[in-house]
């Protein structure tokens, strides 16, 4: 061991060596918590490592870059799990309102040829609309009067006719969702 004594400066107060890097401490300190909190403060980690390194190439604060590094890399999956639902169901809608489209543009082809009558239950559900589900799923469609129908999709439970469907409703060549 030495007994090295802290060097004094001329008004009497102690001058520390700073070999000690404090803020490439620092910044491995936020960079190991930047681990802990998936990616959270791996931006203080980076931010202070590289002052650190700026200061003096030790240790410390190579050691903090690399952990804040690898925690703004926890953050990718932890991103990617918070997105792919929302990105799903964007998806789920974009496919239910193209085929509301095609569907009510059928029944429009439909009515047009056919002196402005709308199709029965069965005609539509059996003949018009197959090819529509065969590209975007299950729909069903129901006459409600002269010229009012609905279009409906199943819900999270996959059958028809249960609460949580998407119906579509057409009054007089106006679509709306219910």
């Amino acid at each position: 061991m030495t007994n090295e004594q802290p060097a004094v400066d001329a008004s009497g107060g102690i001058q520390l060596d700073d070999r000690s890097n404090t803020m490439g401490v620092v910044g491995l300190i936020f960079g190991i918590l930047g681990l802990l909190t998936c990616g959270l403060l791996s931006t203080f980690g980076l931010i202070f490592s590289i002052i650190g390194l700026s200061k003096s190439r030790n240790g410390t604060a190579i050691a903090g870059l690399v952990m804040s590094i690898l925690g703004f890399l926890m953050i990718i999956p932890l991103l990617i799990g918070l997105l792919l639902p929302a990105l799903s169901k964007a998806r789920q809608v974009a496919q239910q309102s193209s085929a509301v489209v095609s569907a009510s543009n059928t029944i429009a082809t439909w009515k047009s040829e056919h002196d402005g009558t709308l199709p029965s239950d069965q005609e539509a559900n059996e003949n018009l609309l197959p090819g529509i589900e065969k590209m975007h799923g299950s729909i069903h469609y129901a006459k409600l009067g002269d010229d009012r129908y609905s279009l409906s999709f199943p819900g999270i439970d996959g059958q028809h006719g249960t609460p949580d469907d998407q119906v579509w409703i057409s009054d007089k060549g106006v679509l709306s969702k219910e």
